[in-house]
């Protein structure tokens, strides 16, 4: 007896399980229930220097508030402690926003997670 349901019986050929199912294809997949996604493929020296300059983009993007401070401070007459503690409460609320979401992309995926962050990034 199978204990999930989702997994394929290796007994049973995937054509058959197209016919069995009404889903008679010219191309059937080893996971018939598993949809192909169609993204465009890159090189891997494309994919590594792609990802390295958006990691970098969103570091320097995490830390670009912290030339601000000093303006902030003489714009609104903060005082040094006032001016410490907003960075202390920015490299908090990034720490806090890092473990929370950190999984996320463990759950579905780099990709969307990357493609999110880049749009949330993106509308400063």
């Amino acid at each position: 007896m199978r204990r999930n349901s989702l997994l394929p019986d290796p007994s049973v050929s995937v054509r058959a399980l197209a016919v069995r199912h009404g889903r008679e294809t010219p191309r059937a997949t080893a996971l018939p229930f598993v949809r192909a996604t169609r993204w465009p493929r890159l090189s891997r020296g494309t994919s590594f220097w792609l990802l390295g300059v958006i990691q970098m983009l969103l570091l320097f993007a995490a830390g670009a508030p912290s030339p601000l401070y000093p303006l902030y401070q003489a714009e609104w007459g903060f005082g040094p402690t006032a001016v410490t503690l907003v960075f202390a409460l920015y490299a908090f609320g990034l720490l806090a926003a890092l473990l929370v979401t950190g999984s996320l992309s463990d759950h579905i995926g780099p990709r969307p997670v990357l493609i999110a962050s880049l749009l949330v990034g993106s509308r400063r």
